[in-house]
């Protein structure tokens, strides 16, 4: 904007490296979790993390179940981190503008993500 403008601290591009497996092998030996499809935007306050998803389903047995709304999860930081079960090999990139007090360009990179169902929560 200009130099009358004070700086902020946020995250301008996250990039999640992609795993190995597709969505059918992410899946495979889960009971009960989350696929987590296209996430859209992260943000990491107080150690909380809060991430949009533009898809997100249930997954029982194996099997892909019901969507999940809305799609935005968020937890601890390091208990969302650890709940990571796997990663999709095949990335989506997301391109929107963080608002925080002024407009700036950002960037999200990353594959499918298999949540466990422990510390976090969906709103």
């Amino acid at each position: 904007e200009s130099f009358e403008v004070k700086p902020l601290i946020r995250m301008r591009t996250l990039v999640v490296k992609e795993g190995t497996a597709d969505t059918d092998e992410l899946m495979e030996d889960i009971h009960f979790g989350y696929l987590c499809c296209s996430p859209q935007g992260a943000t990491v306050k107080n150690f909380r993390f809060r991430m949009g998803l533009q898809e997100c389903y249930e997954i029982r047995n194996g099997e892909i179940g019901n969507p999940v709304v809305p799609h935005c999860v968020e937890g601890d930081t390091f208990s969302f981190l650890e709940n990571i079960e796997a990663l999709g090999k095949k990335s989506d990139a997301a391109h929107f503008e963080c608002e925080k007090e002024q407009k700036i360009q950002v960037s999200q990179i990353s594959p499918s993500i298999l949540m466990g169902k422990e510390g976090i929560f969906f709103h």
